[in-house]
């Protein structure tokens, strides 16, 4: 009997004893339990935000002071111009000129310079219109187109385009072309205009070479059907007028031929190397309208308001367009906003007193 108690008694121990053991794994289980919970609560590590990408730096040629710049020019042959390195500074409102005590010397207006990329290099160059004076008294005042480039740490003279007895009424810069809008000089006519057509130049190696097919040839037809109706040109006989003259219509284009009326501005309305063309047309009261070229046809595509008389004037300026009458007349200036052509500075007969007199004609 005292047998059986002993096993008895052993067997109560060991069951005492497993349920200890297992108490203790249930605690050691719950305080592990409790340190993964402890440990998936605590907050992330912080980690440091990435860097922004830096900003590109800006074209060095774009952040110029065009109004003093030294230009070495000793690459640049042509007996009126300056041929050493040439400080330029102001003379007058946007008219620079260098040197601006000596002969001969060069000039240009700061607001007329078209920047691009034109040798392929990434980098920007410049075009300036500059005229070149051989002495205080000379009249001969021929425009050129001058590129300019970065090299090393100066402004220098890459090559020159010029065209005799012609001025240069506007310079722009795409996709690695130079168009120059080169019209004859009003006191010789010694060229013939072809209406519309812009030049453009590509350097091959060290030497500009004319583009062929050219993007802007000669106008030889208007689409004009979006604004017939405000042209007032549809049935007006005889043929309708139009600066050009129109001598006919095919569909919706009409052609086109020369009149010594005023020729066609190129204006970029913001839209920087891609100009649209503003004629004015006068079948019964003269129209502004304003082309863009389209799979290369010029397409109206805004109009001003008809005006009594026409704007024998018109020049581009920093914002839209500035037209005239009369040369000396007061100016007003025009903006496209959408498919109008606004007047933000009134008719020429209510601009202010003080308002500068603008010429059609670059000073060259």
């Amino acid at each position: 009997a005292q047998e059986v108690l002993d096993r008895a008694g052993r067997r109560r121990r060991a069951r005492v004893a497993t349920a200890a053991g297992a108490m203790v794994l249930v605690i050691l289980g719950g305080l592990a339990g409790m340190r993964l919970v402890r440990h998936d609560d605590s907050p992330p590590p912080v980690l440091g935000s990435p860097t922004p990408p830096a900003s590109p730096s800006p074209d060095p040629m774009l952040t110029l002071d065009w109004s003093r710049v030294t230009i070495n020019l000793n690459h640049i042959v042509r007996d009126t111009c300056p041929e050493v390195t040439t400080i330029f500074a102001p003379i007058e409102q946007d008219l620079v000129a260098g040197p601006v005590d000596g002969w001969p010397r060069a000039q240009f207006q700061p607001s007329k310079i078209a920047i691009g990329d034109l040798t392929g290099d990434g980098r920007a160059e410049a075009a300036l219109t500059v005229t070149c004076l051989p002495g205080p008294e000379s009249d001969d005042m021929v425009p050129a187109v001058l590129i300019v480039g970065i090299e090393g740490n100066e402004l220098l003279g890459l090559a020159w385009l010029e065209r005799p007895k012609s001025i240069v009424a506007k310079t722009w810069i795409d996709s690695g072309v130079l168009y120059v809008d080169q019209r004859p000089h009003p006191s010789s006519r010694a060229w013939k205009y072809e209406f519309g057509k812009v030049p453009g130049w590509r350097f091959q190696g060290s030497q500009l070479r004319l583009v062929e097919p050219a993007r802007y040839p000669a106008v030889t037809e208007l689409g004009v059907a979006s604004v017939e109706g405000q042209t007032r040109c549809a049935n007006v006989d005889p043929k309708p007028r139009v600066t050009p003259y129109l001598v006919g219509k095919s569909g919706a284009y009409y052609q086109i031929e020369m009149s010594d009326m005023p020729e066609p501005v190129f204006a970029e309305f913001g839209r920087t190397g891609r100009p649209y063309m503003v004629l004015q047309i006068s079948c019964q009261s003269p129209l502004l309208v304003v082309f863009d070229l389209v799979d290369g046809q010029w397409q109206a595509v805004a109009t001003g308001v008809p005006r009594p008389v026409i704007y024998r004037h018109m020049e581009e300026s920093a914002n839209g367009l500035i037209v005239r009458t009369d040369l000396g007349d007061k100016a007003t200036e025009y903006q496209l906003r959408g498919d109008k052509l606004v007047g933000v500075t009134g008719p020429p007969s209510s601009q202010p007193d003080g308002a500068a007199p603008t010429s059609s004609v670059p000073r060259q």
